[in-house]
């Protein structure tokens, strides 16, 4: 499962994150509340075209979002 990451805490704190995509774990990045994009590690499969994230899920995960 993708780790939920706003935005601002990519300008915080990037030589972490990058770390931990090395290290195997992938993110969603939210934007103004709505998930933007992916960071994952190169080794891992690419999710296939037109697959998308049901909205429900999303707002269940944002729910229990921390910064």
């Amino acid at each position: 499962m993708d780790t939920l990451i706003a935005m601002q805490d990519i300008r915080s704190g990037l030589a972490s994150i990058a770390d931990r995509a090395a290290s195997g774990e992938s993110f969603i990045v939210v934007r103004n509340s709505r998930p933007a994009f992916r960071i994952m590690p190169l080794d891992q499969p690419v999710p296939a075209p037109g697959i998308k994230t049901k909205l429900r899920e999303v707002r269940e995960r944002l729910a229990d979002y921390t910064v």
